[in-house]
């Protein structure tokens, strides 16, 4: 897998306890993890939203077949 540098503006201070706790060579790998963990969650939770609007929308087809 290829990389893709991009640059971003940080508060100063998150930075520096940043680069305090992880080392050079872990810093992308640790982003990339922290990012895609992101990624999935929302992912996940759009899908969970629209699993229980399709529930919602079925319950109300069959309530109006019963009429």
């Amino acid at each position: 897998m290829g990389l893709a540098k991009r640059t971003y503006s940080l508060p100063p201070d998150l930075v520096e306890r940043f680069e305090q706790l992880l080392a050079p060579g872990e810093r992308s790998q640790f982003l990339a993890k922290l990012i895609g963990d992101w990624l999935a969650e929302r992912e996940r939770e759009a899908l969970r939203r629209e699993l229980i609007e399709g529930c919602r929308s079925e319950e109300d087809t069959s309530e109006l077949q019963s009429l």
